[in-house]
């Protein structure tokens, strides 16, 4: 920092994520926040935009206005939004998926999927334990509630893997979007203090 002008303290970026569904083990959603003080230029928002395009590697809308820039994907199997809002003294930069769709397949998967595949396990034991009176239904029924508990395992892996896996770079890009605000303040802070103005290199 320049002599003379406080650099940005430390910054945390918080997880507002809620908390992970009963069924599928993990977040219906994902939610980051952090909070940079001293305020970022609206003159470096080019290179945060680049930086979610990259790390996000799909197309997305941006929308800048005044202070502030947003970004959502287009997506149709996706919905993330990222913003920077740089006001009162402070940069905020949020960062949220919304993973509905993804859960909801899951939930078809494990519930109707499993739901299907107990249907049939459960006719074919009653015909295999057809002449072995209750032990044969309490074998049945085993079986049965066995391959219903398998699917929804299955469903709830694959699920929680893909929310870690869209979690993770989530919070990386929001780190990394941190930095960048960062230097931009940095920046302005020297060019204050010599008179000019600089601009980061991307």
């Amino acid at each position: 920092a320049a002599p003379g002008v406080a650099a940005p303290l430390a910054v945390s970026v918080l997880d507002l994520s809620p908390k992970p569904s009963r069924l599928l083990g993990a977040p219906m959603n994902i939610e980051f926040e952090a909070v940079v003080g001293g305020e970022m230029t609206e003159a470096d928002f080019d290179l945060t935009v680049d930086t979610i395009r990259r790390r996000m590697a799909q197309a997305g809308a941006v929308s800048a206005v005044g202070r502030s820039v947003t970004w959502t994907s287009l997506a149709r199997q996706r919905t993330v939004h990222v913003s920077v809002l740089s006001r009162n003294g402070k940069t905020t930069i949020r960062a949220a998926e919304n993973m509905e769709s993804l859960g909801r397949r899951a939930r078809i998967i494990g519930l109707i999927g499993g739901g299907y595949l107990t249907a049939g396990t459960v006719g074919i034991s009653a015909h295999l334990f057809a002449n072995a009176g209750n032990l044969g239904i309490v074998g049945a029924v085993g079986l049965a509630g066995l391959t219903f508990g398998a699917v929804l395992a299955a469903a709830r892996y694959s699920y929680g893997t893909s929310a870690r896996k869209r979690q993770a770079r989530l919070r990386k890009l929001t780190e990394e979007l941190v930095e960048q605000a960062r230097q931009s303040i940095e920046s302005t802070n020297a060019a204050i203090a010599s008179g000019g103005r600089l601009k980061l290199t991307p």
